[in-house]
């Protein structure tokens, strides 16, 4: 018997070559020739193209660079081997290849763009998973050097080689971190979550296109909406409202969480929103049990760290908001 940990190795080097050839698939024989942008440090600049996702990706992998720095420098190569992992499979082929589907291939400067941005990810990634999977990595960084011989973003480092294991380590410059950017995607990321959660409580076949609206908690509404078209690809709907405001369609399966009500339209089943908001207010009740002990706990509130106290508070407010949105609920179904 092998230890389970090998079984995790191999499912990833899987996971990285079958998303690496993907990805290469769209470098190569792209309509608007090679990705733009020299081959190392300089790049295509702070392209005005670059979409929600293309800025993203870039300040995720210059905040994995900075870690995995740091991780090696202290030895603590299983914090570095879990960054990789995250940066790998979560952001770049989980989210960031399935976000630029639509405009990858296309023969434009949002195209170029994705292409370029997608290039350097994928160099740097290979590059910096090399130490721990050098046979797959060399092979593919071979094969990016004859699809996307000339590639770079401005802010990253990575020097022309034409072997992976010669290559220089990626560097990445400050100015590529964007945590309002990391913000508003992972707002995206939460309301598609929930768009695929109420699909799949109500057995929506995956390619079935069908209407959601969502009412947003936070003012955040005129950020999210122009990235109504990304929400639409990525959970394979249509958007029929985005706002503050947003009615509850009749007939509508609802599902609430703290950044907002997701409504998918004509899937209202009674007997199972009746069942599924009652389970809910009970766990929301055992939350807001918990939370009001610790508070009223004085040696907690006196000796805990203040930033924990008040976040504390603050999933106390979030779990009330929401426990008066199951009871409206509730109320019209009973």
């Amino acid at each position: 018997n092998t230890s389970p940990k090998f079984d995790l190795g191999r499912n990833f080097c899987t996971k990285m070559w079958n998303a690496a050839k993907f990805a290469l698939s769209h470098l190569d024989s792209e309509p608007g020739g090679p990705p733009p942008g020299p081959a190392g440090a300089s790049g295509v600049g702070d392209d005005p193209a670059r979409s929600l996702a293309d800025k993203w990706v870039l300040s995720r992998l210059a905040q994995t660079i900075a870690t995995v720095d740091k991780a090696l420098g202290e030895y603590q190569f299983n914090v570095y081997a879990q960054a990789m992992y995250d940066f790998f499979w979560r952001d770049l082929c989980d989210w960031y290849l399935e976000a630029i589907k639509p405009t990858v291939r296309e023969d434009s400067a949002e195209g170029a763009t994705a292409r370029a941005v997608l290039a350097a990810c994928l160099d740097a990634a290979l590059r910096l998973l090399h130490p721990i999977t050098p046979f797959v990595t060399e092979k593919l960084f071979q094969r990016l050097n004859q699809v996307a011989p000339q590639r770079g973003v401005a802010g990253l480092a990575l020097p022309p080689s034409d072997l992976c294991i010669k290559a220089g380590w990626p560097t990445a410059d400050a100015s590529l971190r964007d945590e309002a950017t990391e913000k508003m995607f992972e707002r995206m990321q939460e309301l598609v979550g929930m768009i695929r959660q109420v699909r799949n409580d109500e057995n929506v076949p995956p390619r079935e296109v069908v209407d959601v609206s969502a009412k947003l908690y936070e003012d955040i509404a005129d950020q999210l909406l122009p990235h109504a078209p990304l929400v639409e690809h990525l959970a394979n709907v249509r958007v029929v409202a985005l706002g503050t405001d947003v009615q509850r369609p009749e007939h509508s399966a609802v599902v609430v969480r703290p950044l907002a009500e997701v409504y998918l339209h004509k899937q209202f089943d009674a007997s199972a929103e009746l069942e599924r908001l009652t389970k809910r207010r009970a766990e929301l009740e055992k939350s807001r049990g918990a939370l009001a002990g610790r508070l009223n706990n004085k040696g907690y509130v006196d000796k805990a760290p203040a930033h924990l106290v008040e976040e504390t508070r603050e999933q106390l407010a979030q779990v009330e908001r929401e426990l008066e949105t199951v009871a409206e609920g509730l109320a019209r179904l009973e």
